[in-house]
């Protein structure tokens, strides 16, 4: 009776063994959906003779009022 407890259980052992070895998830293959090598130029910024950018003073420590009331913080 061992010995045929014994040889259920490995046979049960190496089934589940090659089950688990099918199971291993495949690659995931990732689209490619734009040219990584693909450089834009850069633009002819001559012409424009200030770049500003839009800001609020109530997103500290980027963007807030100081003691005299400028603004001032990251940016």
């Amino acid at each position: 009776m061992a010995f045929q407890w014994r040889s259920f259980a490995l046979a049960m052992l190496i089934g589940l063994l090659s089950l688990a070895d099918g199971a291993r998830a495949a690659a995931p293959q990732v689209p490619v959906l734009w040219d990584a090598k693909e450089r834009l130029p850069k633009p002819d910024l001559s012409a424009l003779p200030r770049l500003r950018f839009l800001t609020t003073t109530d997103f500290p420590p980027f963007n807030f009022l100081d003691g005299s009331g400028k603004l001032s913080g990251f940016h």
